[in-house]
């Protein structure tokens, strides 16, 4: 049956994407509204991407089942994987882009919003996946859009220095006409690896070490 398979995120969340399809737009808003309405949810989930397809129900479990190895558990639609990785996947599906941007937000919503993730999460910082200054980043939507990493927080982009997060937003606006709350990681890429799925992986690998060391 056709319909929309989403990829929704939630600041209060930033390490987790939320999987799930619904038959249409209406049905899609109804689902973020109520997510985010519930008691346990102190923010509300954004919707980071959406595609319209044939079946949307085939398309959800082909998407989870490429990913299950990140699934929280069987009885959840949450993975631990940088959404922008998990939308690379979705997007082989045959369909169309859905966009449905958040009529509600405003600067200031924006500013919130980033200002808990940075709380929560932590800010990033380039030196901590080891990428340096000079090194070249693509933006996970248009490859050909380019950014030079200046310093720890800082890239320049079509000639201005700027943040991650800012020049996501200036194409996201530009291309798509929409703006929702980026986080820049999640749509930049270092040697075709997104920001946001490198951090969890180097993020791993050193709990990893470090729970070898305490076994051995």
């Amino acid at each position: 049956m056709s319909g929309i398979v989403y990829i929704l995120t939630n600041p209060a969340m930033p390490d987790l994407a939320m999987l799930g399809s619904a038959a249409d737009e209406a049905g899609l808003r109804a689902r973020v509204t109520g997510f985010s309405a519930q008691d346990a949810v102190p923010m509300p989930f954004s919707i980071h991407y959406a595609r319209a397809v044939a079946d949307a129900d085939d398309t959800r479990q082909k998407l989870e089942a490429g990913i299950s190895d990140v699934r929280l558990s069987s009885d959840k639609d949450f993975f631990r994987i940088a959404p922008e990785k998990a939308t690379l996947l979705l997007q082989v599906a045959d369909g169309e882009d859905v966009f449905i941007s958040d009529a509600s937000a405003d600067d200031l919503e924006e500013q919130q919003v980033q200002r808990q993730v940075l709380r929560l999460r932590g800010r990033f910082l380039f030196s901590m996946v080891g990428i340096k200054p000079g090194a070249e980043l693509e933006f996970s939507r248009d490859r050909s859009l380019k950014a030079t990493v200046v310093d720890d927080r800082t890239i320049e982009f079509e000639g201005r220095k700027t943040s991650l997060s800012a020049a996501a937003r200036q194409i996201m606006k530009r291309t798509a006409n929409v703006s929702y709350s980026l986080r820049g990681p999640d749509f930049w890429m270092y040697g075709g690896e997104i920001l946001t799925g490198r951090r969890l992986r180097m993020e791993d690998e050193l709990q990893d070490d470090e729970e070898r060391m305490q076994a051995g």
